[in-house]
Order: structure tokens, then C-alpha cells, then sequence
């Protein structure tokens, strides 16, 4: 990784997994380039989201879990907890190709 490359931060709101929460989280730690964090915000789930977010061992994510409070109010958490200067949402039911850049 090149220390010059901008931190993206990756924003998720989560609030159930529909059976493609790994497949999504995963396509965006696989992402060709690595320089990102992935900050996911559990909006009220049971523990199902957060069981499949520690299935994913990798440093990037940052898990936060909230009372239900709403995809907006979660984004706007994740929003806040960020350090990248650039912002990425995820909208997890559609996983990212490897190589997204946009």
C-alpha cells in the first residue's frame, strides 16, 4: 500500500442480514485497492449482523452498534466516525466488483 494513496471510508447502515450481508461486506474487503476503512453501523439488528461482521477478520471494519434508529441516522453515524477523505456508501445488498473505483 502506498502511505500517499487517500483513506476511503466505507459507510454502511445495517439493520438484518437477507443472506447477503458476508457476500457484500466481503466484496469490499476484497476491493483491489486497500487503503479504506469500512465502518458499519448495526441499526437495532439482533446479534445476526454482528455475528457476520466477526466472521470477516479484517482490521479495517469498524463495527458500531446503535438502538434502531433509522438507515439515515446509522449513515450519519458512520459519517461522523470517519477519517477518509472520500466517502463511499454501500448499499449492502449489492456486493461491489473487485475493482470499484466509482
Amino acid at each position: 500500500m502506498n502511505k500517499t494513496e487517500p483513506l476511503v471510508s466505507v459507510i454502511v447502515g445495517v439493520n438484518r442480514d437477507d443472506g447477503t450481508l458476508f457476500q457484500s461486506l466481503k466484496s469490499i474487503v476484497n476491493q483491489t485497492y486497500v487503503h479504506f476503512e469500512l465502518i458499519i453501523v448495526n441499526d437495532g439488528s439482533s446479534e445476526e449482523v454482528r455475528s457476520v461482521v466477526d466472521d470477516i477478520l479484517d482490521k479495517r471494519i469498524v463495527l458500531i452498534n446503535s438502538p434502531k434508529i433509522g438507515l439515515t441516522a446509522a449513515l450519519n453515524i458512520a459519517l461522523k466516525e470517519s477519517n477518509g477523505k472520500y466517502i463511499a456508501c454501500l448499499l449492502y445488498t449489492s456486493p461491489s466488483p473487485r475493482d470499484q473505483r466509482g
